[in-house]
């Protein structure tokens, strides 16, 4: 297809939460989102290009395991992290 450009594909939203985390260490140019473990770093440029516009140039990816203590009876279940490098600087939404 040569008529194809980045934003410009027919996407359906779906069942998929991104959280954002405010991570202060970060560079300016860098936001960590909390996803499910089941979303790829492609899936995660082409969400955030097409439905939000905003420029990616890089996807890191981290899977954190669960977590359970028996005793206390507490369970957290695994997730994923990505470190998403735009270009140009995110400013994080008020509180």
């Amino acid at each position: 297809m040569s008529g194809w450009k980045p934003g410009l594909k027919k996407i359906y939203l779906p069942n998929v939460i991104f959280r954002l985390m405010r991570t202060p260490s970060l560079p300016p140019n860098k936001v960590a989102f909390r996803i499910p473990t089941n979303i790829n770093k492609l899936d995660i440029k082409d969400y955030l290009t097409n439905i939000y516009k905003l420029d990616v140039v890089d996807v890191r990816t981290m899977v954190y395991a669960a977590e359970s203590q028996i005793n206390n009876q507490r369970y957290r279940p695994s997730y994923k992290k990505a470190i998403v490098t735009l270009g140009d600087d995110f400013n994080y939404p008020p509180r």
